[in-house]
């Protein structure tokens, strides 16, 4: 009985972490076209260019953030619906450091 009560912990715990991550993708609601993304941050709308994404960085928790060179910082899931095709558009649009 008692590993029964550690797995219903276990797994609500897991279903709050799933639950808040799927909120805050939508909170972010990002959008892409051509070199433009479209954002909210803290609620309020924003729009940058590919040009002014300073660093993209995966989290230890999993969140990839895109830093913008203003010091504005977007969190995306890397798992969530075009997130890859994002990252892969961010990475080629990139000079190339050498």
């Amino acid at each position: 009985m008692m590993w029964l009560n550690l797995l219903i912990v276990a797994f609500g715990v897991m279903w709050l972490g799933t639950a808040w991550s799927v909120l805050r993708t939508r909170a972010n609601a990002l959008r892409w076209r051509g070199q433009r993304l479209r954002f909210r941050s803290k609620g309020v709308p924003q729009e940058r260019m590919f040009d002014d994404v300073l660093v993209v960085r995966r989290s230890a928790l999993g969140w990839t953030r895109i830093v913008f060179d203003e010091g504005l910082v977007v969190k995306i899931d890397p798992h969530a619906q075009g997130a890859e095709q994002l990252l892969d558009l961010l990475d080629r649009s990139r000079p190339d450091p050498s």
